[in-house]
């Protein structure tokens, strides 16, 4: 018998994280063989795809789960390598594609003379509303900025405080 070495899947998209964002994503291993399989050695081409490089064990019939982080510093699109070097009989060095893009972050300017503090009674509290061609609220970013209303707080959830 022999440790086997099955992934399950040969690439890792990652899609748009913003700029020091942190998205991670897993790749789960498996040894469908009859030995132990031992990964030695597990590296990433590209530094904005992370994954902690350890010896793992994986006993025959079972599997282990990785997790792989994309962490972009820069706008643009990533592609990379991970390698997993093991004993695996049937394929002793395993490369998945990784993909992703960092994109910037929604940039928020406020203008505020269009705030109103004590609305509700909260003094750290804002309400303000959309208008004008750019809005109260322009996004001078490159992403976009999802603006959702929430309902005021009724003053007498207080009254008893």
């Amino acid at each position: 018998g022999a440790p086997v070495i099955n992934v399950d899947s040969d690439s890792l998209a990652f899609s748009e994280v913003f700029v020091d964002g942190v998205y991670m994503d897993t790749l789960i291993v498996y040894n469908i063989g009859t030995e132990l399989l031992t990964i030695n050695d597990i590296q990433s081409d590209n530094e904005y795809f992370i994954l902690e490089n350890d010896v793992y064990s994986v006993e025959p019939g079972e599997e282990l789960t990785l997790e792989v982080t994309f962490n972009p510093t820069i706008i643009g699109s990533q592609l990379g390598v991970l390698s997993i070097a093991s004993n695996a009989s049937n394929n002793p060095l395993v490369n998945i594609t990784l993909s992703g893009t960092g994109i910037a972050a929604p940039n928020i300017m406020v203008n505020t003379d269009s705030l109103n503090f004590n609305t509700y009674g909260f003094p750290l509290s804002a309400d303000f509303t959309i208008s004008g061609d750019k809005g109260i609220v322009p996004n001078n970013g490159t992403s976009s900025l999802l603006l959702s209303e929430s309902p005021p707080i009724p003053s007498n959830i207080c009254e008893d405080l």
